[in-house]
């Protein structure tokens, strides 16, 4: 690859927490754990906009972990058993296109510019691709690889973040659609703080721009020149599972690249499990403890609807639940050096 200089200016500007001079913002996400789900519009000054609610159905199965935009602007999503549906952003309301084969685990959803949809089975580790305007599906390639979220298009590759087991951390995996190879496109820096969204703000196909997310917040621009990224922390109060932009189908448009192996560094597994926090009793009464070698500076505490219900900061590695109802919880973890989010369960 080329290095223009004005993607190095462009990068220049995100380090003064993504200039609006610089990023003309079309990115999406969906909620999740919250009731109903909600479509945000992340604009240029990281504010978000509601876009969409998407009401609780009790009658249908699992929930909207991703979604994607076609060349119409339709809003898609997809649900973990593999349900495509269409939304209306308008009212909300969703349409049931296609169940995806083998009652898979789907997490991903990205739209090309021919109104085709691209999603991986994590439970066959296949990348399956369905026709809006056929209703077809059509089963692609073998990956070898899983995603606890999103995919995208990026000079002729499907990009996902994945895990590597060999070398034991999060990476970006870069699977070519020409010639089937996949690589480790880029390094995820946090072992334990999964990227779930990733999408491609397009304006041309030597300046693409790959943005992730993951579950608290952090909006990340990676750079595959340089093997770089840069991010900014943006309170939605929700967990966020997916991403999309407005854009990205005409990246699918681009031809294929041959990205260089990102030559991620291991990770041990010692390392690993210092930066991991851990708590117990899990489920817990009226005390959880917390367990980590960082400096803890605050938690927060959400509920299944993903509203914070609590906040301390600068707490000690004991603290008291007793207060809370019964039920299912996350704590949003603030260190000086990361932040990570854990499940618990109060009883």
């Amino acid at each position: 690859m080329k290095i223009y200089n004005l993607r190095l200016l462009c990068i220049a500007f995100t380090l003064l927490l993504f200039s609006e001079e610089c990023i003309s913002q079309d990115l999406y996400v969906i909620t999740g754990y919250s009731i109903p789900i909600r479509i945000l519009r992340i604009n240029s000054d990281n504010s978000t906009t509601l876009i969409t609610e998407i009401p609780y159905d009790p009658n249908s199965v699992g929930s909207f972990t991703d979604i994607a935009i076609s060349s119409s602007n339709t809003f898609y999503g997809i649900k973990s058993g593999g349900h495509i549906y269409e939304i209306n952003t308008t009212t909300g309301a969703t349409n049931l296109l296609v169940t995806l084969p083998d009652n898979g685990s789907y997490t991903s959803l990205v739209c090309n510019s021919s109104d085709e949809l691209y999603a991986i089975n994590n439970s066959t580790q296949r990348l399956i691709r369905y026709n809006i305007q056929t209703n077809t599906v059509e089963d692609i390639a073998y990956l070898g690889s899983t995603t606890p979220g999103d995919i995208t298009f990026y000079n002729g590759n499907i990009i996902f973040p994945s895990y590597d087991a060999t070398i034991n951390r999060g990476v970006i995996k870069a699977f070519n659609l020409t010639d089937e190879s996949i690589i480790n496109g880029a390094c995820i820096p946090e072992a334990t703080i999964a990227d779930y969204g990733i999408a491609n703000v397009h304006t041309d196909c030597s300046l693409d721009r790959v943005f992730t997310i993951n579950s608290v917040g952090d909006l990340c621009e990676y750079d595959f020149i340089n093997d770089t990224r840069i991010c900014t922390n943006i309170n939605f109060g929700y967990s966020i599972l997916g991403m999309a932009s407005s854009s990205e189908h005409i990246a699918s448009n681009c031809g294929s690249e041959n990205l260089v192996d990102a030559a991620c560094q291991p990770m041990s597994v010692s390392e690993y499990s210092k930066e991991k926090i851990k708590i117990y009793p899990n489920p817990a009464k009226d005390i959880l403890r917390i367990e980590n070698r960082i400096n803890i500076t605050a938690i927060e505490f959400f509920n299944v609807s993903g509203k914070k219900i609590k906040e301390i900061t600068n707490p000690n590695s004991n603290i008291n639940i007793e207060n809370l109802t019964n039920g299912v919880y996350f704590l949003k973890v603030h260190s000086n050096r990361k932040i990570e989010v854990v499940k618990f369960i109060k009883e």
